[in-house]
């Protein structure tokens, strides 16, 4: 149809600070061509992308029935909420709830997963918009990433349809996404501290003809344990110093274990980074200022590419462990920050003001309702 007499249609993405917003921009320009094939090809659609916190409740919990009623104003607008917080009902991640009576949705992006998350969110929303436009009538052809998840009918007028992802699979998806949305890859540069003890504690080992024989005369296996008790060691510190573990509680432990195995998973990824960057760069240094005639003379074998390994090998797990010892000098603040995605962070700030509240006991946010 003509776009001069095609019906016009806005659609809003509301995301929340951080991954949420990375991906509402980046499917901002291809979202109206998207809509006009696969959702409703009569209309003109206009899409804004707005970043804001979205609103939760006083337990920092988002609920999609709170917020539909300041959408009352605007009844030719279609809103789609993007988050970060995983939701559940009981055991079961929530992927995302739809009101069609009042033109809003709401998806969380952990319960997406990690892989090809940016075209499953693509997929999801336009989903949503589906269900808001049809109000629940259309018949779920087409490629849609929610056709994957279990589509759950309201019990009640005012509940919204939802998306729910059963199983150990699905269980599985949350916990992979929350991984990704604390996007683990960026601790190495936000830790600056760590990463320039651990490049010291590297460039001391490098120099030390000590360290260069005791590298040369350890077996791959005693290597390879080395960098795995260095990997944990390092786990292990930012957790205690940084007050990352969460105490498991009765009200809901299940919840509070996934944000515990969440926090070890990304700090795991984000240090085997670290790693990695140390050794490739143990090599390069190696590569570069280390002739073969000192490599001879300062270890008393000959140089070849297994030696210069396996004293790298061995600089970067002592490395690790230095760096480790350099987060001390970060605030808990700042590791956070390079750790957690935004509701986490939220969620734990909110923590730490109600322990210290005597009134009662915290209460931990993140169940869908």
């Amino acid at each position: 149809m003509d776009g001069a007499t095609a019906v016009r249609r806005k659609v809003k993405v509301v995301a929340d600070p951080g991954l949420p917003a990375d991906i509402a921009t980046d499917l901002a320009e291809r979202l109206p061509a998207r809509l006009s094939r696969d959702v409703d090809p009569s209309r003109d659609w206009e899409v804004e992308i707005v970043t804001e916190r979205i609103p939760a409740d006083e337990q920092g919990m988002i609920r999609l029935p709170d917020l539909a009623p300041a959408r009352m104003g605007h009844p030719d607008e279609l809103v789609v909420y993007l988050t970060d917080q995983p939701r559940r009902a009981g055991v079961v991640p929530v992927v995302a709830d739809a009101l069609p009576a009042h033109h809003v949705a709401l998806a969380s992006l952990p319960a997406l997963g990690a892989a090809r998350l940016r075209s499953r969110a693509d997929d999801a929303i336009v989903r949503l918009i589906a269900e808001l436009v049809d109000e629940g009538r259309r018949d779920g052809t087409g490629t849609w990433a929610l056709r994957r998840f279990e589509r759950v009918d309201p019990d009640a007028r005012d509940a919204p349809v939802r998306y729910m992802a059963r199983g150990r699979l699905g269980r599985l998806l949350l916990l992979v996404g929350m991984v990704r949305a604390n996007r683990p890859w960026r601790l190495v540069p936000s830790l600056s501290g760590a990463f320039a003890a651990a490049l010291g504690t590297g460039g001391i080992v490098l120099i030390n003809e000590t360290m260069w024989r005791l590298a040369l005369h350890l077996s791959t296996w005693r290597l390879a344990g080395a960098a795995l008790l260095a990997i944990c060691a390092m786990v292990a510190w930012l957790i205690v110093d940084h007050h990352m573990w969460e105490s498991v509680t009765g009200d809901d432990r299940h919840l509070v274990q996934l944000y515990n195995a969440a926090t070890i998973i990304t700090l795991a990824l984000g240090v085997v980074v670290l790693y990695a960057a140390l050794f490739v760069l143990g090599l390069l240094v190696q590569w570069l200022l280390l002739e073969s005639r000192v490599f001879h003379q300062m270890a008393g074998e000959p140089s070849n590419w297994v030696r210069r390994v396996k004293l790298t090998w061995l600089a970067a797990s002592i490395a690790t462990v230095g760096g480790a010892l350099g987060t001390g000098f970060e605030t808990d603040e700042a590791v956070r920050v390079a750790a957690y995605g935004y509701r986490q962070r939220e969620r734990r700030r909110a923590q730490d003001a109600l322990t210290t509240d005597a009134e009662g006991p915290p209460v931990l946010p993140g169940s869908a309702s």
